[in-house]
């Protein structure tokens, strides 16, 4: 558990700093005429990377705390409800009756049934072909 106490004071600090970088430009008038010039732009883009940097850090040092109290049995973890699962219909019956109105999936079952039974005929014809090094005699 000590090796967390570090993460949430470093990441801290990290926030602060990127929140110095995006404010301190306007407080120190980096840009006398009101416009922002080159420093502005490179101090408050590079406070912003901070900030989010700083608060992906405590997100994660977070879900670390909680990961290593709930292995360690000191929380019950969250059960999550769990949806059901329909059982997957039978290919046959997918393939015989489409979706009500839908043309396009009639097409594409199609076309793949077809490809399915080509490659099948292809296989089929180089098994039984006289010139393959793998074919089996008896087969």
């Amino acid at each position: 558990m000590n090796r967390y106490l570090w993460t949430l004071p470093a990441m801290a600090c990290a926030i602060l700093g990127g929140v110095a970088l995006i404010v301190l430009p306007f407080g120190l008038h980096f840009s006398p005429s009101g416009s922002w010039n080159v420093a502005t732009t490179n101090s408050f883009w590079n406070g912003i990377g901070l900030v989010v940097l700083g608060l992906v850090g405590v997100g994660a040092a977070i879900g670390a705390v909680g990961q290593d109290l709930v292995a360690r049995g000191l929380v019950a973890p969250r059960e999550r409800a769990e949806r059901p699962v329909p059982p997957p219909r039978p290919v046959s019956e997918r393939a015989s009756r489409p979706a009500a109105g839908d043309g396009a999936a009639q097409d594409t079952d199609q076309m793949l049934r077809l490809l399915a039974e080509s490659v099948l005929r292809d296989l089929a014809q180089q098994v039984q072909a006289p010139e393959n090094p793998r074919r089996r005699e008896g087969v």
